[in-house]
């Protein structure tokens, strides 16, 4: 009897306390609330796959995967429902951020993990997903700016050319990954498909800049200007490290690192044209 009044009055609170949390409005502060949490996660896991701790590693980094999830998921509810755009930016900003932390990170301590390890192929998809998430931010802001006024075209695109050049450190881990002993032949194939993320990622960022540059203010085109030579500049350099590795790894995933440095390119071209 005590089992079941215990049970309905637990059933009573839940149904007081979900409704609620269920309803409650998404806010920027939210969503920042949820990266320092996945920031503060991620920094955990990172130095306890360094020291081989690998079962708090583990926890660390499903607390990561899981607060960058909620921060994504009430970004969505933000852009949806929010009439403060400039908030709706601002989150999206700072999802992509995380993700972009995450992301270098990941890939990064892989190479610290058991090869061909469970672990290790999370790390790796966990990455990969967060290649995904930056350049789905990326649109998003580009969707945003048609809604903000005038003025805040420029912010928009400075925070994209920011977002873009951020990547570069990712693929460079990423690279590592598909050329190193340490990672096994499952992970190197997610890895390989994080770079090509990554590459695209970017090339769509030219595009919306350039895109952009036609609908800010004269005084910001050359800002603009000066950030597509950037990246043009960031995408070279990609190039070079990934037709060196692609030479060195004579598989189809040589031919795979090949054809993202040659993607780079087009876009390095792109950038400058």
């Amino acid at each position: 009897m005590r089992k079941s009044l215990f049970v309905v009055a637990m059933g009573a609170t839940l149904a007081a306390v979900l409704p609620a949390y269920a309803h409650e409005a998404p806010s920027l502060r939210g969503v920042l609330d949820h990266t320092r949490a996945a920031e503060t996660a991620k920094s955990r896991a990172v130095a306890e796959f360094e020291e081989h701790a690998f079962a708090e590693g583990r926890r660390d980094f499903k607390d990561n995967r899981g607060e960058t999830g909620l921060a994504v998921a009430e970004t969505a509810r933000l852009i949806k429902d929010a009439p403060d755009r400039r908030a709706a930016a601002e989150a999206v900003v700072a999802v992509a951020k995380q993700a972009g932390r995450n992301e270098t990170a990941w890939a990064r301590s892989a190479r610290d993990l058991n090869r061909g390890s469970d672990l290790q192929l999370d790390v790796v998809r966990g990455a990969r997903k967060d290649a995904g998430r930056i350049s789905t931010a990326v649109e998003q802001l580009s969707e945003l700016s048609t809604t903000l006024p005038d003025q805040a075209q420029s912010g928009i695109a400075t925070a994209i050319a920011n977002l873009t050049l951020d990547r570069a450190p990712a693929v460079t881990q990423l690279r590592r990954d598909v050329t190193s002993s340490a990672v096994g032949s499952t992970a190197k194939e997610v890895a390989t498909g994080g770079i090509g993320a990554d590459i695209s990622g970017q090339a769509l960022a030219i595009n919306l800049l350039q895109a952009l540059r036609g609908e800010v203010p004269a005084e910001s085109q050359q800002g603009i200007d000066t950030a597509l030579v950037a990246i043009a500049d960031s995408l070279d350099r990609q190039a070079e490290g990934l037709e060196r590795a692609g030479a060195n790894v004579p598989t189809e995933r040589g031919l795979a690192l090949s054809r993202a440095a040659a993607k780079a390119r087009e876009a390095a071209a792109d950038a400058r044209s």
